[in-house]
């Protein structure tokens, strides 16, 4: 998903403090010791979270970060082969540009990045392909103009994700699919796209069983709540003043919601997408009154109630599939619904600093407000190694934290992200931002 988001309203920015919730501090260290899972050839199969993307883009330096790449690095893989791209990644990144007194983001300037590892004569190890359905991993063949063709590149290595998982030998496999079979359709604003129930087991089904006949071992994902990721969760229903960000209220102390499809006035329980920033920005979707056009925000950049209910529904459908298709056959499944979900609620702990699921300021997502930034997939890894560990009697260790030796340094002294960059020299502030947020560095 490539979106420019010129200047975005209504956040609750730099809101980092400690409280009640989660601690992600290191799994107990140890030798490595990988207990019945053999990590000789490890595959990971799945979409643009398995990938790595960050910020909208593939390119090397998040790829590198990806939670498949962080758990080879645990087990000791030693080479970790990748589709990988330069910068300024394909698409081009998205930048942080400005963040006071709102926050500018835009795609990094200049041509796309370009594969550098298409030579490679085998088969890569990690087969995300960014925006892949669950169907596609079993059918779709390489095309030299999208992702597939970027990681799968030639039919004789296999002519599908599933096929050339299956023909690399694997002795271990992780396997996240789904997502964009809900999040396809709700990031266009709609439940009309959403992946059909028996159409979605059935496609499982065979993946899963192909996949584990074919693996030593495995371990699989369930998939998050749209209403966890912060694409969905940023820009509330109603009127946000862009300078105090709070709510404009009217005579009688109401808040003012926002024009929407219709036109008709918004109503709580609705999600209004990171892509209504630009609209925003415009004055779309904000009344005359308030200095605004007055006309309504798109239907593709709203989820209405209704909507959201059939999203949640399907969503509750399709992963209660995961864990039954999964537990038949012992395959071990990484519960991201509910962890994701407790880092919304509670936040998570790091080194005594707390980390939400905000965006930009909660350091967990990259720029789209979908992906995780590198903070972000290391904590993605690390639930995929516990569950590894608890699974497999296996002890591999954490993989090490992606941040800059001065924000690294900040967090082993115990002090907040916000007392860091209070002590920055003037200037350097943006780049704390870009750090937590897994924006691309410049």
């Amino acid at each position: 998903m490539r979106m420019i988001f010129m200047r975005l309203l209504f956040l609750s920015m730099f809101a980092m403090t400690i409280g009640g919730c989660a601690d992600i501090d290191p799994i107990t260290p140890g030798p490595v010791n990988p207990g019945s899972a053999d990590f000789t050839r490890y595959v990971a199969v799945g979409n643009s979270l398995t990938a790595g993307v960050q910020s909208g883009g593939l390119v090397d330096k998040f790829q590198n970060v990806s939670f498949p790449a962080l758990i080879a690095e645990s087990a000791r893989l030693g080479a970790f082969e990748m589709p990988l791209v330069s910068e300024p990644g394909i698409p081009a990144l998205l930048n942080l540009e400005q963040i006071l007194p709102t926050p500018i983001i835009n795609p990094l300037p200049g041509p796309d990045g370009s594969p550098t590892n298409l030579m490679f004569p085998g088969i890569y190890n990690n087969l995300g392909i960014p925006g892949a359905l669950l169907h596609d991993l079993r059918v779709r063949r390489p095309n030299p103009v999208d992702a597939f063709g970027l990681v799968l590149r030639d039919t004789t290595l296999g002519p599908t994700a599933i096929a050339q998982a299956l023909n690399a030998q694997p002795t271990f496999v992780t396997a996240w699919m789904g997502a964009n079979d809900i999040l396809g359709s709700a990031s266009m604003g709609t439940d009309l796209g959403l992946t059909d129930v028996t159409f979605f087991e059935n496609e499982y089904r065979a993946a899963i069983n192909a996949l584990n006949a074919g693996a030593g071992a495995m371990v699989t994902a369930n998939l998050p709540d749209i209403t966890a990721i912060p694409f969905f969760t940023t820009i509330p229903w109603f009127v946000v003043d862009p300078v105090t960000r709070q709510p404009v209220l009217d005579p009688q102390n109401n808040v003012i919601p926002l024009i929407g499809p219709g036109p008709a006035n918004l109503v709580p329980g609705t999600l209004v997408t990171l892509r209504a920033s630009a609209s925003l920005a415009q004055g779309i979707g904000i009344p005359v009154a308030l200095g605004g056009t007055g006309n309504p925000l798109p239907d593709t950049e709203v989820i209405n109630p209704t909507e959201l209910a059939n999203i949640q529904t399907r969503l509750g459908e399709f992963n209660a599939i995961i864990d039954s298709i999964c537990t038949n056959r012992g395959v071990p499944v990484v519960d991201m619904f509910a962890f994701f979900n407790g880092i919304k609620a509670n936040g998570i702990m790091l080194h005594g600093n707390k980390f939400t699921a905000d965006f930009i300021s909660g350091g967990l997502f990259s720029l789209d407000g979908v992906h995780p930034s590198s903070l972000g997939y290391l904590i993605v890894a690390r639930e995929f190694i516990r569950v590894i560990n608890a699974n497999f009697g296996a002890s591999l260790p954490d993989p090490p934290l992606p941040l800059t030796s001065g924000m690294a340094a900040a967090m082993a002294r115990s002090i907040s992200p916000l007392e860091y960059v209070a002590a920055m020299p003037p200037g350097a502030f943006d780049g704390v931002v870009r750090m937590l947020s897994g924006s691309n560095y410049r």
